[in-house]
């Protein structure tokens, strides 16, 4: 993230999008803390934080 805050996680390939969306929730939105995840098939596909 270019915000200067904190972040890490986990991104599957072909799920790079959420990433991008999430992390315009801080630059654009303003956001200063969140958390995502999700499954697909019972397997992680996203997994990221930020703040």
């Amino acid at each position: 993230m270019t915000t200067g805050l904190e972040s890490g996680g986990y991104v599957a390939a072909g799920f790079e999008q959420v990433q991008d969306v999430f992390e315009e929730n801080f630059r654009i939105r303003g956001e200063t803390g969140a958390a995502c995840a999700a499954y697909s098939d019972g397997e992680c596909v996203v997994d990221l934080w930020g703040g």
